[in-house]
């Protein structure tokens, strides 16, 4: 089943099949969730006044006021229509939060989106997006305004780019919080924002309500379905927190990619000097296989840092600096995000006793 999505007063909302918005702002019709839960919850309506009369008071908006926000984000879909307004609320002021931080990106002929996360202008986006360092870019913010900008540094590999706002302003940027994605787990709720098609005067940033799929150190997959136009923008947490970039896109309404924070906050000292990641990848200079412990270490590569740290064949590497590593693919995401010529320390088993080194990937 495709998503659906809702359109009013220039402000289109965007949920996954069974999660469209009831109510939202803008004036947005009741979804097909929230009736199929009218249908199916015993008979809730409104409360009899002492006189006779209807009272007022939504049942439902009493019962949401009792519920806890984190029991609902744990559950794989709101199961009645007081859960239901408390996720809508939380949307609600999350979007009302950020939008302002959300801005469209156009660099050449290129466009795409982008979120403000420093009071003095930074703009993280996709590397695709931000191209070269040294390029003049155009900031549009929600209500139309244009400022000017300078594209930075940009990590080819991971599609990460940095761009900052070069006009001055009397005030500070609004800007969003950055968050953690080093623990995203499979059915997080997450809210993404962009520009779809391309930046349109009088539309706002276009919101989806979706779940993370997938996670690794390189990537994020989630279900918020992405169009051309909303590269570079902000995959939020349910609390405001940039936690990705949107990168890639496919037909397939499950495979939208995002770029981690993460990589933006590990390589951001070279990113903000206008430096150019990832033409060669980072690479540590083994092979191995996944073990019921991490790593094994099948062969150690001439002329490369494991080597030169004394790691043998037979090792299994347990951790990644203080990350577990899980098999070998999770190991090789780890490296490829690690900033060449910073230091790592690795945790390794060897004759069943641990051991660590430290090293430099190269």
């Amino acid at each position: 089943m495709s998503q659906r999505s809702c359109r009013h007063d220039a402000r289109e909302w965007t949920f996954p099949p069974g999660v469209m918005g009831r109510s939202l702002p803008g004036g947005l019709s009741i979804s097909a969730v929230c009736v199929l839960a009218i249908l199916t919850l015993p008979a809730v309506g409104f409360a009899q006044s002492a006189d006779g009369g209807d009272d007022k008071q939504d049942v439902g908006t009493t019962l949401a006021d009792s519920i806890d926000l984190d029991t609902v984000l744990a559950k794989a879909a709101p199961e009645t229509v007081a859960e239901l307004k408390v996720l809508e609320a939380q949307v609600e002021s999350v979007v009302e939060k950020v939008m302002d931080a959300t801005v469209a990106v156009r660099v050449g002929n290129a466009q795409g989106s982008g979120v403000i996360v420093s009071a003095d202008g930074y703009v993280m986006t996709a590397g695709h997006v931000s191209g070269t360092p040294g390029r003049r870019a155009t900031i549009i913010f929600p209500d139309g305004r244009r400022v000017r900008g300078e594209t930075l540094g940009r990590h080819a590999r991971m599609d990460s780019g940095l761009i900052k706002i070069t006009d001055e302003n009397e005030e500070e940027w609004p800007f969003a919080a950055m968050g953690s994605s080093d623990e995203l787990e499979d059915g997080t709720w997450v809210i993404s924002l962009g520009h779809p098609g391309g930046y349109q005067r009088g539309r706002k940033p276009v919101v989806r309500l979706g779940r993370v799929l997938e996670t690794s150190q390189s990537l994020i997959r989630t279900d918020c379905t992405l169009v051309g136009g909303d590269s570079g923008g902000p995959l939020y947490d349910m609390y405001g927190h940039v936690i990705g970039i949107h990168s890639r896109i496919s037909r397939n309404l499950s495979q939208n990619y995002h770029v981690p924070v993460a990589t933006y906050t590990e390589t951001w000292d070279q990113l903000a000097a206008s430096e150019e990641i990832g033409s060669q990848p980072p690479r540590l200079g083994i092979r191995g296989q996944d073990h019921e412990d991490g790593c094994l270490v099948t062969e150690v590569l001439d002329e490369l840092p494991a080597l030169a740290a004394g790691i043998q064949v037979g090792d299994v590497i347990t951790h990644f600096g203080e990350r577990e590593v899980v098999g070998i693919s999770h190991l090789a995401d780890m490296v490829q995000a690690h900033r060449r010529g910073r230091k790592v320390q690795i945790t390794l088993i060897r004759d069943g006793e641990e051991q660590t080194v430290s090293l430099r990937i190269r």
